[in-house]
Formats: structure tokens, sequence, C-alpha cells
């Protein structure tokens, strides 16, 4: 398979949502000393935030299997905001 420069790119990221993936961080936020954890949101090519729970660097690090891709692109440019414990 040939590789296209976006993929080989240093800056090219992932973002992800798993509902499975938000549980385990909510349950792991409990028994911290916050007491809610908010998921980071990410700005979508349609202008839409949408939540997610991992920013990887390829496809290939998805991990949970339902994980679903809601942006792929150059960490540089993409709006997003980091997930808080609060």
């Amino acid at each position: 398979m040939a590789n296209t420069a976006k993929e080989l790119s240093i800056y090219n990221r992932v973002w992800v949502y798993s509902k499975t993936e938000a549980e385990q961080l909510k349950s792991v936020s409990k028994g911290a000393v916050a007491t809610k954890m908010k998921m980071g949101t990410v700005i979508t090519e349609g202008g839409v935030a949408k939540q997610y729970t991992s920013i990887l660097t390829s496809r290939e690090n998805i991990t949970v299997p339902d994980s679903i891709i809601v942006i792929e692109g150059d960490i540089r440019t993409v709006k997003f905001t980091e997930p808080i414990a609060m």
C-alpha cells in the first residue's frame, strides 16, 4: 500500500471516540480527587463540535473495537480542546 505525504506527516493525528474508553475515563476520574471528567471536543470539517476520547498518531493505533474516527488531520490546524477533570 502506498503511503501519501499526509499519512507520513509527523503532524497527522486521528481523533477517535469510544464509548468504552469514555466509561473507563469517567470511572478512573471518580476515584481521583476530581469528581467529573469532561471529554475533549474537536471541531469537525462541518463546523460541529464533537467529543473525542483519544488523539492517535495513526489509524493502526486504534485498539478499542467500538472506536469511531471523529476527524483526521494536521494537529496544528484542527481546533480542539483537551479533556478536563473537574
